[in-house]
């Protein structure tokens, strides 16, 4: 503590001979040893500047320690004091006397006359009283007043009391000489807390002191009292430490409860049920008007009730005080309890306070007034409201629930955000088994019902979007949209939304906007924001789908930004727009914004949402390791979606991981690992049945890849090439132009393998005029391992492709991307691979000999010796029993690996390193 210079011999003894000769006054006793010393509170003693400060709290927060830690320390710097103890009113009406008569007398005098004229300030003068409100009980409130008045100015004046303030403080306040110190000033800090348990050598486990901290809330007297129980405890010490309410029951009994009136006594009882407590809801639970004027004389008195500064005419007891009241009432009168917990239920209804008026219903043991209450109230308690409320309805008992039809699916619809979709459909099962009862019949009626049985669609559409169950969905949708007239506006748009989903996943794209449209004016009436993040997330995909990228990045940032402002950054509804908006980056090449996306909100891809966040989020984590040469994290991640794809049910997201793996597989040339796989999951055979046919979906599509792939592995590229066409054919026509995109880069690849460059080149022209518009680039940087020696032989073949300037430049841009200096020029990597996989080249330029061996699998350095051999690809394929369009593939990756673009060189390269003779 920083100590001021101490005054002056002359000052001090100035100011004692002004004291009276007639009185004595005696010293604060010495704080213990062991005693917590406050010194962040007397630094503000010390520094501030108001002539008279009051420090008033409840009981036990240690206002006479810290009175009498700021005498010693006032008087270490040699400050003339008076302390005055009110413990003995007698004796302090004396004290206050004598200094009021002396202080008015000694106007006559010159040294007085000199001390108040003196300009430089008298250093040290206080006057410090403790217990002041015992000042009431006589008349000494009085006399404190006047003693205020006729004191000097640079005298200052330090009391401390509990309750109200012996004096009238208004003047003071207006005049600006109070200053004012409550509970909040001294209660413990963390820090003191802290030091408070080190000094008491207390091992309490983590988990009971923090306990012991909520409980006490800084409250310096209840850290004392349960140090004391825990140094009485025999070993071991019980699991619920601070539970039994002994260690703190006599205190409050004693110093507070007992001494008030019984008025205030039947006031904190009631009160006592309430976590907020308000003037209205106080009259609600006494049943009668005048809280206001009581409350406010409980928090003029300390006794352990706080004003809520964030609302001015709200209190909150202090937690072990309002324990202690809750276990008095409880042994008093068990029905009282009830009815307090009914009649703050009934208030809180009134006011529209639903989860309050809940809670209190079920702390009131009426099970069937706490399940009405959610029954009544079933769109806010799910659909408006951003609560855990399936958490709180789980309370309620099973046989009460499932009487309660309108409970049971809200609760299911809870369920199945959480992909908890067993429990749901549970739920809906119970539903509808109630809904054949007479009880149902009777206490809804006909009209009831039938309301009943639409909202138990509703939640059965709900569960099939969930679960990818896109045929349903679009049945139960329309159905829905023709009989659910008397639907909620939220729900009545979550229907147009479950409609636009099953449109998107089977490639009708034409009514997408028109359903948009019809979901956010229903949205609108709904006034529901959150709901209006779930459209967007929904519609996103489907715009992304039709080649609106820049129109998708815009709407997902702005309803990320809503969403991250109501429910925060990293919360599920953001994570339903962030994971999709990274893959639109990723895909229009913008890698920074991608990753960012990704390092925040990947870790939450499985903790709820849609099956659209998980494709995206891993698949775009996949890409950018592959990107990275990480390929380790790379088949790691697709484990990790395969699993969750498994665990859920989610084939969409199987198959769209599945083709993934196998198109890296293929990249780094195990062709074994596809077949094994493609047998795993029976696709090996004729590809007629993944061909689009009239109920073709998303998830189909995904599984024509992996088919696809399979038929790579297996040299069936003719049949490759034909379901290829298909695919682009049925694409084509229902507009999805991201998808037709994808299928057109694959052709290019097949015609390749096969032999057929100019092909290749004739589809890749108007897959970059499609491409170069929309920005979809990783779609053929990606591909960088085959596309790169394709861009260079139509460079070097002088190929041209009649197109625009923004064509030209978005080519040039691939050239750079696939074979520039991101790919030959970039500080060397070490990749990391699995063991089914190989490593592909960094460095090329400068790979060693061991490293071109590694790098290349058996067939490959197979085929570089026949090559050497002089055989041309006809023959190879006929020696090795492949076609001749496998053996130009796997001449690409060769060429791709090692970093050459001709045969000659690619013989050269290897019988350099001694990988052929």
């Amino acid at each position: 503590m920083h100590h001021k210079k101490p005054a002056s011999i002359t000052e001090c003894e100035l100011f004692n001979s002004c004291l009276p000769d007639t009185c004595h006054f005696d010293e604060p006793a010495t704080p213990a040893n062991d005693v917590l010393p406050r010194e962040a509170l007397n630094q503000q003693l010390e520094s501030g500047s108001a002539r008279i400060t009051l420090i008033h709290t409840p009981a036990g927060y240690g206002r006479t320690i810290l009175l009498t830690q700021h005498y010693q320390h006032l008087k270490s710097q040699g400050a003339a004091l008076v302390w005055i103890g009110c413990s003995n009113l007698e004796r302090a009406e004396h004290q206050l006397s004598a200094l009021y008569e002396h202080f008015q007398d000694a106007d006559k005098h010159t040294d007085w006359q000199k001390l108040k004229t003196d300009q430089k300030p008298a250093v040290g003068a206080h006057i410090l009283i403790d217990d002041a409100h015992k000042l009431q009980a006589g008349d000494g409130s009085r006399l404190l007043a006047r003693l205020l008045d006729v004191s000097p100015s640079r005298v200052k004046f330090i009391i401390s009391s509990r309750g109200n303030s012996p004096i009238n403080l208004a003047q003071y306040r207006l005049r600006g000489e109070l200053m004012e110190m409550s509970s909040k000033h001294l209660a413990f800090t963390a820090a003191e807390n802290s030091q408070f348990l080190q000094r008491y050598e207390a091992t309490v486990d983590a988990e009971n002191v923090s306990e012991l901290l909520r409980l006490t809330d800084g409250w310096p007297g209840g850290m004392s009292l349960a140090m004391q129980r825990w140094r009485s405890m025999e070993e071991p010490k019980p699991p619920a430490l601070w539970e039994d309410a002994s260690w703190y029951e006599g205190f409050f009994r004693e110093e507070v409860f007992d001494t008030q009136a019984t008025a205030i006594q039947d006031l904190l009882l009631s009160c006592s049920v309430l976590e907020q407590i308000d003037f209205a809801a106080c009259d609600a639970l006494r049943k009668s008007e005048g809280s206001a004027a009581l409350l406010r004389f409980c928090a003029a008195n300390d006794l352990f009730l706080q004003q809520d500064v964030r609302q001015p005419n709200s209190y909150r007891l202090h937690p072990l005080f309002r324990k202690f009241l809750a276990q008095q009432l409880l042994e008093s009168s068990q029905q009282t309890l009830k009815n307090l917990h009914l009649s703050a239920s009934e208030h809180f209804l009134l006011h529209n306070q639903l989860f309050k008026a809940y809670r209190h219903a079920l702390q009131s043991n009426d099970a069937e007034h706490a399940a009405k209450i959610v029954d009544d109230n079933i769109i806010v308690f799910f659909e408006t409201s951003n609560d855990d409320a399936w958490r709180l309805v789980e309370q309620l008992p099973r046989h009460v629930m499932n009487r309660y039809p309108r409970i049971l699916l809200g609760q299911a619809w809870s369920m199945l955000h959480l992909w908890k979709f067993e429990t749901a459909k549970g739920l809906l099962r119970i539903a509808r088994e109630y809904l054949g009862t007479d009880e149902a019949r009777h206490r809804y009626g006909d009209n009831g019902l039938r309301i009943l049985r639409q909202e138990l669609l509703h939640r059965e559409a709900m569960l099939s979007m969930m679960v990818d169950d896109t045929h349903l969905l679009e049945t139960q949708a329309l159905a829905l949209i023709d009989k659910y007239s008397e639907a909620h506006p939220i729900m009545r748009a979550s229907v147009y939304n479950a409609l636009l989903y099953a449109h998107r996943e089977r490639f009708k794209l034409d009514e997408i906007e028109h359903l948009s449209y019809l979901a956010e004016e229903h949205l609108k009436l709904g006034d529901s924001k959150l709901s209006s993040v779930v459209q967007a997330a929904l519609i996103g995909p489907a715009r992304f789908m039709a080649g609106q990228t820049q129109q998708v990045v815009n709407d997902l940032r702005n309803a990320l930004k809503i969403a991250e402002g109501i429910t925060g950054v990293g919360s599920p509804y953001a994570t339903i727009l962030a994971l999709p908006l990274a893959e639109v980056h990723y895909e229009r090449n913008e890698l920074a914004e991608a990753r960012e996306l990704l390092t925040t909100y990947l870790p939450l891809v499985e903790y709820e949402g849609f099956i659209d966040q998980t494709i995206s989020g891993w698949l775009t984590a996949v890409k950018l390791a592959c990107h990275d040469d990480n390929y380790g994290e790379a088949f790691a991640l697709l484990d990790k979606a395969d699993q969750a794809a498994r665990q859920h049910g989610f084939e969409r997201l199987r198959y769209c991981a599945l083709a993934e793996r196998m198109r890296l597989l293929l990249a780094l040339g195990d062709q074994k690992e596809v077949l094994r796989l493609g047998r795993m999951n029976g696709l090996i055979g004729q590809l007629d049945h993944v061909r689009p046919a009239s109920r073709v979906t998303t998830r189909d599509e995904a599984r024509a890849f992996c088919c696809v792939r399979v038929a790579i592995a297996q040299g069936r590229l003719n049949d490759a090439i034909e379901l290829c066409r298909v695919w682009q054919r049925f694409l084509h026509q229902a507009d999805a132009v991201r998808n037709c995109l994808r299928w057109e880069v694959l052709h290019a690849h097949l015609l390749l393998l096969s032999g057929n460059d100019k092909g290749a080149q004739r589809g890749l022209k108007k897959s970059f005029e499609t491409a170069a518009r929309r920005r979809f680039v990783r779609t053929f940087v990606d591909e960088k391992a085959w596309l790169g020696g394709l861009l260079d032989s139509m460079d070097h073949m002088h190929v041209t492709l009649a197109t625009s300037v923004q064509v030209d430049d978005f080519i040039e841009e691939l050239n750079v991307l696939c074979r520039g200096a991101e790919v030959f020029n970039a500080p060397e990597r070490q990749p990391q691979t699995p063991s089914s996989a190989l490593p592909l080249s960094s460095e090329l330029p400068t790979l060693s000999s061991d490293a071109v061996s590694g790098v290349l699998n058996s067939r490959e350095i197979e085929i570089l010796h026949l090559v050497h051999g002089g055989l041309r690809n006809k023959e190879i394929g006929r020696r090795l029993n492949i076609t001749e369009g496998c053996v130009k593939w796997y001449m690409q990756q060769i060429f791709d690996k090692i970093g050459v673009r001709r045969r000659s060189q690619a013989v050269s390269r290897a019988r350099q390193f001694g990988v052929i003779f």
